[in-house]
């Protein structure tokens, strides 16, 4: 996986998550993305992923 879009606002921090479904994708057109955001929450992060879009990419 690759990631894209980093963000940090506040207590969040997010970001755009890019891979691939198999070993015969060409490593330059990721077929799978994911968003995931981890809160700030009782003193740790706490990781939130969004569905993976082209389903598949799991976190």
């Amino acid at each position: 996986m690759t990631v894209r879009d980093l963000q940090v606002r506040g207590t969040t921090v997010a970001a755009k998550l890019l891979g691939y479904s198999s070993p015969e994708v060409p490593r330059c057109c990721p077929d799978r993305q994911r968003r995931v955001k981890w809160d700030w929450r009782d003193g740790k992060f706490r990781l939130t992923p969004a569905p993976a879009s082209g389903g598949g990419l799991s976190v």
